[in-house]
């Protein structure tokens, strides 16, 4: 009778999780810290689908960050035996086939972790299940921890099978889990430097650093609706997870790089235990992303510590360029050196070194000269769905508005020179939502000294003409739920004046919900007289001739504990805003001065001005 072939050798995982129990014992009480024992403080104060349901889930996104460290702790234990000559050698002698001995390493280092999630959630089910907390929120954290465990140990294992050397194995899984984030931003900063327009502070392509991705998208949030009278309400019981999808995705990923590490490792030479790259074939992956890597991460470092930000155009990118041909040499060589375990590695390997300049210089001239068509391109106010000005957070949807927002972007490109070589400049952040789902991101340095400021024709005062058309001064003054006296978080008015010694002074006045409503109410007013939310790019002499020393603060609040949502207005008042002066003048003792009364120059009186002692 013909023998079965096994694909899991019993004694092989015993002796793994004999030596390595440790590591599963406490993944194991780490999770029990984070799930039954978080929640106990709370539950004999919560009722069925408040908080507590909420927390589990907070606690499944706590379980997925745990995998990105146990994950890796995990693969360095099962395949440490790769990375000593003497223990590969001795592992390979036994009579057990590679694919054999690579499936056991892999289930004993996960199926333990995968244990710990269910008895977990068993354990949480025993102390809280169905009355305090729901059997679908027990499943919902069961599934984010496995996902987690299966990404982060899967794409562990694959670095595992990549290399021959145990210290560069968290080394790699961490570089290879941050890359593509860091290069972006590396790589958008460094273009920002001489490249007009670019968007620096932008990241299209995070979704492949799984760790930043989760770290920053993976949360919990209530599902909420609007009542009948504008209240913020919640979904009875209901919470969703955001982030999930990505999740789903990464323990996809995770099971295909588990496969892509057996297939590597049915064919990986052993003897290359120790060698930093044990794969011949991604040798030359390996030096030219550290070569590209390392002039990135060194032009990006040392320019944003050394160099001025008023340089700019030509002298910017060919001083960018000077440290990426620096840092690619470093790289470069350093790679050969890991490679070849020698620092004899000069001789005959310069050519290779000469391309990867050859293709940083050729780069960095092409987008200094435009030649990918990136400073050119403005879009047609009919492609645009809204648009976004994070200044201020204006978005604007109005087709007029639209159109005015593009004939200023083209204004910009237009006077590119002029805007670039400005000693003073003010960042214009604009970014549209194509009709077609893509996204327009750009940051412009526009000119902005008392000259262009005192210019109604300046690019930086059009600027400020288009942040005051009714529709961006409505989005600072108007909350996105209804506002009535019963929702009025605080009220404050805050005055600034001269004392008789002329020293700037402050004084504050907390309103009642009543006040605070009121005055919100001669805000509307003014708002539709077309006088209030307005900006001010600068110190203009308009400026300083019309706004006032008077400033509102208003916090409006809807909904209840996980459910509310708050709206901030912070206004300073101008001399027209008749409304909300004349409701300031009728009830409190602030005396009333323009900006320019507040920058008395030495040997001029000094105005008469007074705080506040009651408000009448």
């Amino acid at each position: 009778m013909k023998s079965k072939t096994s694909l899991f050798n019993k004694g092989v995982s015993l002796n793994l999780l004999k030596r390595y129990w440790p590591l599963w014992a406490g993944y194991f009480v780490l999770l029990l810290l984070v799930t039954p024992a978080a929640l106990s403080g709370r539950a004999d104060r919560l009722a069925p689908g408040e908080m507590l349901n909420y927390s589990l889930l907070g606690a499944g996104a706590d379980a997925v960050y745990l995998s990105m460290v146990v994950g890796v702790l995990a693969a360095m234990a099962m395949f440490n035996y790769l990375y000593s000559t003497k223990s590969c050698g001795m592992m390979n002698m036994l009579p057990i086939r590679r694919e054999t001995m690579f499936i056991t390493a892999f289930l004993t280092g996960l199926v333990p972790m995968l244990a710990a999630d269910v008895l977990v959630m068993l354990i949480t089910a025993l102390f809280y299940g169905g009355r305090l907390v729901y059997f679908k929120t027990l499943l919902l954290w069961l599934a984010m921890a496995v996902m987690g465990n299966v990404s982060f140990y899967g794409f562990a294992v694959f670095c595992a099978v990549l290399t021959g050397n145990l210290v560069v194995l968290p080394v790699l899984y961490l570089v290879l889990n941050l890359t593509v984030y860091v290069a972006e931003r590396a790589v958008r900063y460094l273009l920002g430097v001489f490249v007009y327009g670019m968007s620096t502070s932008s990241c299209s392509l995070i979704i492949f650093s799984p760790i930043i991705q989760l770290l920053h998208f993976l949360d919990v949030d209530a599902v909420n609706y609007v009542d009948a009278d504008g209240v913020l309400r919640q979904v009875t019981n209901a919470y969703q997870v955001n982030g999930l999808g990505a999740l789903v995705i990464y323990c996809a990923a995770g099971l295909i790089c588990a496969v892509l590490a057996l297939l590597i490792y049915r064919k990986r030479q052993m003897e290359r235990a120790t060698d930093v790259v044990a794969v011949p074939v991604l040798k030359p992956a390996f030096k030219y992303c550290m070569t590209f890597g390392t002039a990135v991460v060194l032009a990006y470092v040392v320019y944003d510590w050394l160099v001025p930000g008023n340089v700019s155009g030509m002298a910017a990118a060919l001083l960018v360029l000077l440290l990426l041909l620096v840092g690619a040499v470093i790289g470069y060589y350093a790679a050969e050196m890991l490679m070849q375990k020698t620092l004899k590695v000069f001789p005959g390997k310069w050519k290779g070194c000469l391309v990867s300049c050859l293709i940083l210089a050729a780069l960095t001239m092409a987008w200094e000269f435009d030649l990918f068509g990136y400073e050119r391109r403005v879009p047609e106010a009919e492609e645009v769905s809204y648009a976004w000005l994070f200044q201020n957070g204006t978005y604007l949807t109005e087709e007029e508005n639209l159109q005015a927002l593009t004939a200023l972007h083209q204004r910009f490109v237009d006077n590119k020179a002029e805007n670039e070589s400005a000693d003073e400049r003010f960042t214009v952040t604009i970014q549209y939502t194509l009709k077609n789902g893509k996204i327009v991101d750009r940051e412009y340095p526009v000119r902005y000294d008392q000259e262009t400021l005192n210019d109604p024709d300046s690019d930086i005062r059009r600027y400020e003409a288009l942040e005051n058309v009714a529709e961006a001064r409505k989005n600072r003054i108007v909350p996105s739920f209804p506002v009535t006296v019963t929702n009025v978080g605080y009220g404050n008015i805050y005055v600034s004046y001269l004392d008789e010694d002329g020293e700037y002074q402050g004084e504050s006045l907390s309103l009642t919900d009543e006040q605070a409503y009121a005055l919100y109410q001669c805000l509307l007013k003014d708002l539709e007289a077309g006088t209030a939310g307005r900006f001010w790019a600068g110190d203009s002499d308009a400026y300083l001739d019309t706004v006032s020393n008077i400033e509102l603060n208003l916090e409006f609040v809807t909904g209840t504990g996980e459910n509310q949502k708050w709206s901030y207005v912070y206004e300073t008042l101008c001399l027209d805003e008749e409304n909300a002066l004349n409701w300031v003048r009728g009830n409190t003792e602030f005396a009333v001065l323009t900006q320019r009364d507040l920058r008395i120059e030495e040997g001029e009186n000094v105005p008469d001005a007074v705080g506040v002692t009651k408000i009448g």
